[in-house]
């Protein structure tokens, strides 16, 4: 891109959203960005709310957008995502956010901040007031990592955060348990959604923690979203064994009218076949992910030989017209799902 002029652009016009996501900017280039988005010589950036620099090179650039962040007030989402920033780079931006109380939205996302990291975020979150989403899933935080953010949200004075990030970080039964119980259960913080998913989390564990979530929710007086908990219910080993998932849905079906329709199509063309009710759930926007549809259906066999029912299900008869359900069916395994079959009309 033209730095010069898209510097003009940001400081000078009414530009209120910019993403410049995969554009390889480097170090050197952060510069530039962070002299827009600061104190600079054509303009202060007063309505720009949402940058987004996913997937760039920024590295020790980090050090460039310290002072532009503390200066800047406008700034309400900031996607860093997948950016090599490090343990140094990661520092330098938890500083910036011990002093920017405007941002609300911070994405760190795949940047290997590691333990020593998240001990950075801890003082940053133990004062800041603004932020309400963090993701700093991907990052290898480990149990060490994890205590040390829950350090930081129950010694925060002032803490807005309802959404935290918390997938793919080596987490285990004993640190999601600890988190729990200080930071979820005791009611310090205004937590409202977890994404812990992809974790060494065992499903006994997330049992047990879910039940215990809803006995809570009265005495919390509000509802806590768990991704991991999400799919509980489809693990018991004996109902997965006869349940076929289809997903995503297409897009026609989204509808809370067409899911309808959906239900009764398949309890009447699949009577003696599957269990009724027919269940389609709709999953949840996950940060740091593509937006598409999510959209799930799951069909539970009143047969439980399953070889032969997905021979009637998916073999040409009139169970046929189901399958534009979707592009894929699955059978449901323990706690994974194998493809059988994908639809040559999708």
């Amino acid at each position: 891109p033209q730095w010069p002029k898209l510097l003009q652009i940001i400081a000078l016009s009414d530009l209120e959203s910019l993403s410049l996501a995969t554009c390889d900017i480097d170090a050197k280039s952060t510069e530039l960005i962070a002299t827009a988005i600061g104190s600079n010589p054509v303009g202060a950036c007063k309505n720009l709310t949402m940058l987004n620099l996913q997937k760039n090179k920024i590295r020790d650039g980090a050090r460039l957008l310290k002072p532009a962040l503390i200066a800047n007030k406008s700034l309400l989402s900031l996607d860093l995502s997948e950016n090599q920033l490090g343990v140094y780079g990661v520092t330098l931006i938890a500083e910036a956010l011990s002093q920017n109380n405007s941002i609300k939205s911070l994405n760190l996302f795949k940047n290997t901040l590691d333990v020593v990291g998240c001990r950075a975020l801890r003082e940053m979150l133990k004062v800041n007031s603004s932020l309400e989403l963090l993701d700093i899933g991907h990052n290898r935080i480990r149990q060490k990592g994890l205590e040390a953010i829950s350090e930081g949200l129950m010694e925060a004075k002032n803490s807005r955060l309802k959404r935290l990030g918390l997938r793919m970080n080596f987490l285990n039964d004993d640190s999601v348990k600890k988190f729990f119980r200080e930071v979820v259960f005791s009611g310090v913080t205004k937590l409202e959604s977890l994404y812990i998913n992809q974790n060494n989390v065992s499903s006994f564990v997330c049992l047990k923690l879910r039940d215990e979530l809803f006995e809570n929710q009265k005495a919390l007086d509000k509802r806590v979203f768990v991704d991991r908990f999400e799919k509980l219910d489809f693990e018991a080993e004996e109902r997965m064994k006869s349940t076929v998932w289809f997903g995503p849905l297409n897009p026609i079906y989204e509808s809370r009218q067409a899911r309808s329709q959906i239900l009764m199509k398949l309890q009447s063309q699949l009577q003696g076949l599957v269990k009724p009710p027919v269940r389609i759930r709709v999953g949840r926007s996950i940060i740091g992910k593509r937006k598409n549809s999510n959209s799930y259906l799951f069909a539970e066999f009143e047969d439980l030989d399953e070889k032969r029912s997905f021979e009637k299900l998916l073999g040409k008869n009139k169970c046929q017209k189901t399958l534009d359900l979707s592009k894929k069916a699955y059978l449901a395994g323990t706690n994974t799902f194998v493809k059988i079959f994908r639809s040559q009309a999708n």
